[in-house]
């Protein structure tokens, strides 16, 4: 790469319009988060740079460095429409980067240009962590009835950013599922988010309600967070499936009982009629 003395003297030095671009993904309001991972798009045009771009992060005190330790993942992009494309995703290691820098060679030249993004801050924020003993989150036993309507399952989640959350069930997203009775609602609160999922009839889903459902949240930072919930229906609960053995096991007992009455009145008078 360029030395840092032939970069810091071509900052001052013009550029055409769109002949060096540098973005960079996932940023708010000039914000980028302490070990997140970043996406960043090198852009130039073949009618003034070779092949080769490269990548250089600037610090707070102005210096310039490699961001070879910071690189996870880089791949050349297939040259379009006049202009050569590179792709990064490097992990923010330090709070004291303040902007990313396409380094690009200039055609038949010893020389190297540079276009710097946009300044950011980086903020140390907190991976997603669930408030299992918060009051608005389900425990992770849950007991319904059949009969039960509108019922509700929650979970309680906070991280900085403001963490996403998704439902799982039989480890695939739940509305991948086909669940179009069951209505997902969040409530976001600065960086707290209570999510739950209202079903409006227990009786309506059937087996499909029992067992495990997994709450997701994340954010930039890895790793995700994970909260299981265990559904389970109350042993004491009528079913239909449990009223109807009980009617006929009553009716059974019924005609047993009538059966018994009518051989004892039978055997009775026979004994009558002999004497």
């Amino acid at each position: 790469m360029a030395d840092n003395i032939s970069i810091r003297n071509i900052f001052a030095e013009q550029l055409p319009a769109g002949a060096l671009i540098t973005e960079v993904d996932d940023m708010s309001e000039h914000q980028i988060y302490l070990t997140s991972s970043l996406n960043i798009t090198c852009t130039a045009t073949q009618y003034l740079f070779s092949d080769g771009l490269q990548l250089a992060v600037s610090f707070n005190n102005g210096s310039i460095g490699s961001t070879e330790d910071m690189v996870e993942a880089a791949q050349s992009m297939p040259s379009t429409k006049g202009y050569y494309h590179y792709e990064w995703m490097v992990n923010v290691t330090s709070t004291d980067i303040r902007k990313y820098i396409c380094v690009a060679p200039l055609l038949k030249s010893n020389q190297w240009k540079v276009k710097p993004s946009v300044e950011f801050n980086v903020t140390v924020g907190s991976r997603p962590i669930f408030l299992k003993n918060d009051s608005r989150s389900s425990p992770p036993v849950l007991k319904f009835r059949m009969s039960d309507t509108n019922v509700r399952i929650s979970c309680v989640a906070e991280g900085d950013p403001q963490p996403e959350i998704n439902w799982y069930r039989s480890g695939h997203e739940l509305f991948s599922l086909g669940y179009n009775s069951i209505e997902k609602l969040n409530i976001k609160h600065y960086n707290t988010v209570v999510s739950s999922l209202e079903i409006p009839s227990m009786k309506n889903m059937g087996a499909d309600v029992w067992g495990i459902w997994v709450c997701n949240a994340s954010n930039v930072l890895k790793p995700d967070a994970f909260y299981e919930i265990n559904v389970e229906i109350d042993e004491e609960d009528s079913s239909p499936v449990t009223n109807i053995l009980f009617v006929a096991l009553a009716v059974v007992s019924l005609i047993i009982g009538a059966g018994c009455f009518v051989w004892h009145k039978i055997s009775t008078n026979q004994r009558i009629e002999k004497v």
